[in-house]
């Protein structure tokens, strides 16, 4: 059985560049029930939306896109079922 919940939350931060900003952030939650057991969780959410909110430069938004791909491939290269 899975379970799959929807997560919308903002925050305002108060330290580094993004000082005083306000950022939202989407995402699922997802699980994997066994015998009434959480047997797998993870997380998927939609990180770039709020990193922009929160001012990050395109170049930074850039890399943090690279580095999500280069973790999704790997992660499906090593067992579909996990894409």
């Amino acid at each position: 059985m899975a379970l799959v919940t929807q997560d919308m939350s903002s925050v305002t931060h108060r330290n580094w560049e993004a000082k005083d900003r306000r950022a939202t952030f989407e995402g699922v939650a997802i699980c994997r029930l066994e015998s009434g057991r959480i047997r797998e969780y993870r997380e998927v959410a939609n990180a770039v939306t709020g990193l922009h909110l929160l001012g990050f430069s395109p170049e930074r938004l850039a890399r943090f896109v690279d580095r999500e791909t280069k973790t999704l491939l790997e992660r499906v290269q090593g067992n579909p079922s996990k894409a």
